[in-house]
């Protein structure tokens, strides 16, 4: 089985970001591309800028604690652009979304009234 081939870019939300995220990269071969509307996941146009997985891990790290929001969205192959979060994000989402689902449910047999006896 042939290795899958991905491509990284990030997506600087604002000029400031816009900046500190080309400082970054600029040491290697820094192209601004524009992913087309049909070619996004999502369905819209998004001005991005390729950089290598270890780059991208180094412009997550330095927005982490910061004011600078960034996307990040990744390619495989000659697929769609989509929309990458990093792990800590996901995992923060799939809580709340557990959260949400479970609110108001009982999740232990003591909880909410029910007693021993029935449980």
């Amino acid at each position: 089985m042939a290795k899958r081939k991905y491509r990284w870019f990030v997506e600087p939300v604002g000029a400031h970001t816009n900046q500190c995220i080309y400082d970054l990269i600029k040491g290697t071969e820094v192209d601004e591309l524009l992913i087309d509307g049909d070619e996004a996941e999502d369905g819209r146009g998004h001005s991005v800028y390729e950089c290598s997985r270890e780059q991208l891990n180094a412009i997550k790290n330095s927005l982490n604690g910061s004011d600078m929001q960034a996307h990040f969205w990744v390619r495989e192959g000659n697929g769609k652009y989509r929309r990458w979060q990093p792990e800590a994000i996901r995992k923060a989402s799939r809580l709340n979304r557990l959260r949400k689902k479970l609110k108001g449910q009982a999740v232990f047999p003591f909880a909410r009234g029910v007693s021993s006896k029935t449980a």
